[in-house]
This record gives structure tokens, sequence and C-alpha cells, in this order.
């Protein structure tokens, strides 16, 4: 539920009582990659382009009016997808089987003896 839902809620019933939640709130203007950032990627291994992720994570939330409570964790969730579709992109497709003609059909199906 978006936080103006929750406000509206709350205008109509007066003894309801406020969320301790984090308010959601848009992306801040000066969201940069800080070095504990770089620090936390390069400890987990990453090796994804953090600047032009980070580029086109901070359009996105522009794009989609995206608002968060911790815009720090939802950089850290993007740049986690980020490694894993790199990971994805970059691994060799594997053959599901050999091509016709280069194995031997006694060692795949087993010697059966049709009589």
């Amino acid at each position: 539920m978006r936080a103006a839902a929750r406000r509206r809620e709350q205008e109509e019933d007066p003894e309801s009582k406020p969320s301790r939640r984090k308010p959601e709130r848009p992306i801040p203007a000066d969201f940069a990659v800080t070095p504990a950032m770089r620090k936390w990627a390069a400890d987990k291994g990453y090796d994804v382009d953090l600047d032009r992720e980070t580029f086109r994570f901070i359009n996105h939330a522009h794009q989609n009016d995206r608002r968060c409570r911790d815009w720090l964790a939802a950089w850290r969730n993007w740049i986690d997808k980020a490694q894993e579709q790199q990971a994805r992109a970059t691994r060799r497709p594997v053959a599901a089987f050999p091509a016709r003609g280069t194995y031997d059909k006694s060692k795949v199906f087993g010697n059966r003896n049709r009589t």
C-alpha cells in the first residue's frame, strides 16, 4: 500500500495508530556511488560497472516515480541482479544432446536386444 493511501486511511480513522515504518521517499538528488558501496561490491566479488548500473538505477527510479524506505538496500539489490544477469549472459550455452551421429547409441540407451 502506498504512503498516500495509508495517510488517507489514517485521516478517515483518527484512532488508528500511525505506522512505525520509515516513510517511502523519492531517490535523493545527490545519490551517487560512495567508496563504501564500491567496497561492498568488491567484497562480494562483483565486476559489474557500478557507475553505469547506478546511472541506470537512478534513471529507473525517476522514470517510474519510485519511492523507497532504504535506497541503499534498493541499490544493492539492483547491483546484485545486474551481476546475476551478467553472469548468465557470459555463460556458454550447453547443448542438451550431442549432434546427430556423434555418439554411440549403445552407450546412451544400453544394449537392448529386441527379438
